[in-house]
């Protein structure tokens, strides 16, 4: 987007999967769906402990990179649901077709987004 968030949308087809693995599995189940969907976009699942970050929030990144052992090293740009404790991502894609993400403060797509 041009405000450097991340637009996550999801067609009927991908709306309906989302309803089904709610009713099989709860959020968990949803999260998993949105995380393999977004992996086929070219976007990686980011525990908060490998960005330095001090939230719970659902995290994506651009870029994700491991070492052998299966440490990461490096993390890209990073997306973020900042208002996870009151509102749930994958259930307003469900409902709406469409979520935003918000960008990390030192995002690359935020910086250009303000002509930084």
């Amino acid at each position: 987007m041009d405000n450097g968030c991340l637009l996550i949308q999801a067609n009927n087809e991908d709306r309906a999967e989302l309803k089904c693995q709610y009713e099989q599995g709860g959020y968990p189940r949803a999260e998993d769906f949105v995380i393999e969907s977004m992996g086929q976009l070219g976007y990686d699942w980011v525990l908060p402990e490998e960005c330095g970050a001090l939230t719970s929030a659902p995290i994506f990144s651009d870029e994700k990179t491991m070492n052998d052992e299966g440490e990461v090293t490096f993390v890209g740009d990073v997306w973020w649901f900042p208002n996870y404790m009151l509102d749930d991502p994958w259930e307003i894609l469900k409902n709406r077709g469409r979520v935003i993400l918000d960008p990390e403060e030192d995002n690359k797509s935020l910086k250009k987004a303000r002509g930084a």
